[in-house]
């Protein structure tokens, strides 16, 4: 059994899964701050994000966590944007803007074959027959 600390109180409490990094206490207070912001911007027309961190009372930057999370995605907000972490881009959901991600997706498949195409290939009979040896399972022996 793992204990954590709660990365925004300090609390000792035991995960859930290996993605929980704030305590349940915090969990409630999050959704409760989610809860207010949701019906505040399902109550007022296009508010912006200044003013409904003002009249909520949750932060800037719990409001642009929701976002990233995409918690608020299906409501049409114009003002509500985060940066791209990579390019700065405007974008309305995530943490890297389409191009970033597509960027960043293709060095990844890249690294990915490069390093297939380095790891050491079994070797060759002939090369087992030049060094004289020959190595075996040992368990197989056993078993007979």
């Amino acid at each position: 059994m793992d204990l954590k600390n709660c990365s925004r109180c300090g609390q000792l409490f035991t995960p859930i899964t290996s993605r929980n990094k704030i305590c349940r206490d915090c969990q409630q207070e999050e959704e409760e701050d989610f809860r207010k912001v949701k019906e505040y911007i399902y109550d007022n027309f296009q508010p912006t994000l200044v003013e409904t961190s003002e009249e909520t009372g949750v932060s800037v930057k719990r409001i642009k966590k929701f976002i990233r999370e995409g918690r608020l995605i299906e409501m049409d907000l114009s003002d509500f944007k985060v940066e791209c972490k990579r390019c700065e881009a405007d974008i309305v959901e995530g943490d890297y803007c389409k191009e970033c991600r597509n960027e960043l997706s293709e060095g990844l498949k890249s690294q990915s074959k490069k390093k297939q195409s380095e790891e050491p290939q079994e070797p060759k009979e002939q090369e087992i027959k030049q060094k004289g040896r020959m190595y075996t399972d040992r368990r197989k022996w056993r078993d007979k």
